[in-house]
Formats: C-alpha cells, sequence, structure tokens
C-alpha cells in the first residue's frame, strides 16, 4: 500500500477476491493512523461482539499489529506487549472482562437476528402469535385470554405448582392492563413488559425467575420475528395502493391471527 495514503480492504466473503475496499474515513486516533504506516501489518481487534450483530467499520475502537515479529494491542493512545495488559487496563481485570464477554454472547443468542428463533411458513408465524401473551396485550384481548398464554411459557421454564399457578393467576389478573401505551411501545419499537417483574418475585424464587425471564427474552425475539415476517406479506400498502400505518398493518395481522 502507498505508505501516504494506505488502502484498506473488508472482506465480504470468505474469498480474497471477495474483498472490497472501503472509501471511508475510519474513526482512528492519530497514533493508531501513524500505526498503519509503520506495522508490519495491522488487525482490527474487537474484544466484545458488536451489539448490532454486524461489523460497522465506523465502530472500530481497537486495532493490534504486528512489528519486529511481535504482535501488539492497541488503544486510541496506548500500545500493549500483550492481551492480558490491554485486558486489564479496557476492562479493568481478567475477570470482569469474562463475565462482561459471556453477557455479551448471552445477548447475541437472544438477539432477534441469531437466526436461532426463525419461522418455517407463514403459518407457524402467526399460530406464534396467536398464542404469545405479547401479542396478545398488543391486541388488546381480555386478561383472561393473555394469562393463561403467559403462565404456559413459564411451565416451559420451571415447575410451577397448582397453588403457585393460582396465586400468580390472581396477581397478574389484578395488575394486566392492555392498553393503548402497550400498543404504541410495540409499534414504536420501544422495550416493554406485559407483567410486573415483582409479581414474578413473588411467586418464584430467584433462580426460577432468572429461568423464567431467559424464555420470556426469548419469547420476545420470536415475536419480532414472527410480526415482522407477516408484515412483509402484508406490505406498506392496501389493494387500492392507499398507504397503511403501522397500526393498520398490527389491525391486519390481527385479523390473520384471531
Amino acid at each position: 500500500a502507498d505508505k501516504k495514503a494506505p488502502e484498506i480492504y473488508m472482506y465480504k466473503g470468505a474469498k480474497p477476491q471477495s474483498a472490497g475496499r472501503l472509501d471511508i474515513e475510519l474513526p482512528l486516533s492519530a497514533t493508531q493512523k501513524e500505526t498503519l504506516l509503520t506495522a508490519d501489518s495491522v488487525f482490527i481487534l474487537i474484544p466484545m461482539r458488536s451489539s448490532v450483530g454486524e461489523f460497522i467499520p465506523q465502530h472500530i475502537e481497537y486495532i493490534g499489529f504486528r512489528k519486529g515479529g511481535q504482535t501488539h494491542y492497541m488503544t486510541a493512545d496506548k500500545t500493549f506487549g500483550n492481551l492480558y495488559d490491554f485486558v486489564v487496563s479496557e476492562f479493568g481485570s481478567a475477570d470482569n472482562f469474562t463475565s462482561l464477554y459471556l453477557e455479551s454472547m448471552r445477548r447475541a443468542f437472544l438477539w432477534p437476528g441469531s437466526g436461532l428463533y426463525g419461522f418455517d411458513s407463514d403459518r407457524a408465524a402467526i399460530d406464534f402469535l396467536k398464542h404469545d401473551y405479547r401479542f396478545n396485550a398488543v391486541c388488546n384481548r381480555q386478561a383472561e385470554e393473555t394469562i393463561p398464554l403467559f403462565i404456559e411459557l413459564l411451565k416451559k421454564a420451571v415447575i410451577v405448582t397448582p397453588a403457585q399457578e393460582a396465586r400468580l393467576t390472581k396477581l397478574l389478573a389484578d395488575s394486566y392492563k392492555a392498553g393503548d401505551q402497550i400498543t404504541s411501545d410495540f409499534l414504536s419499537g420501544k422495550s416493554f413488559e406485559v407483567f410486573r417483574p415483582q409479581t414474578l418475585r413473588a411467586v418464584f424464587s430467584p433462580d426460577e425467575y432468572e429461568l423464567i425471564q431467559t424464555a420470556i427474552t426469548e419469547n420476545k425475539a420470536r415475536l419480532a420475528i414472527a410480526y415482522c415476517r407477516i408484515s412483509k406479506t402484508i406490505g406498506n400498502s392496501d389493494a387500492n395502493g392507499a398507504y397503511l400505518s403501522d397500526r393498520d398493518i398490527l389491525k391486519e395481522i390481527s385479523k390473520r391471527t384471531f
């Protein structure tokens, strides 16, 4: 590469010929840019998985490089001769980095784009929506229709005794509000929960609660995928070409579901 103007390429596949030249300004510090000119080779260092599930060049924060047979790791203004010193400097300790890394991987698996929660057909996606407590609440269905669906989800994660189910049903019924705010939050992509966490904590142990939260999060990912799949079959306009709002699309999906 020209030492005055290095060219940077990014692979878009497994083969070298799939590499494409990056014509954007990378967010590197002056020291890091100097390293591009002087190192034998340079690589991008990504300690944590991207929260958006894909590599974005504009988010580059760290680089590594080889020089004189040695590997170095670099922040915006510091260079480390080994990975351990880099980790301790940036994340406090190796244990803390491990915890953060494992949590980032957990989030990655629970992300809708992970590929774990897809549907084989539109019919399967609609069937999921029909039996999903969140979607029932979004469509303003009654408590006696929504609460049993929520409890069935909990039973997939933990053992629910008859006494627990009876107590939980009452607590959930007392707090259930399937109002317009839930619908608005859903359509705007905001995070929302139909039932209050303290209700679950009042019935289940901390360990059970953690298992339940994982099941709820996985279910949320499946909801996003199912809804997106069916909304694509509807499109943004009706048979006459009139524009469909987000609420119009929700109404159409609700008609197909219930």
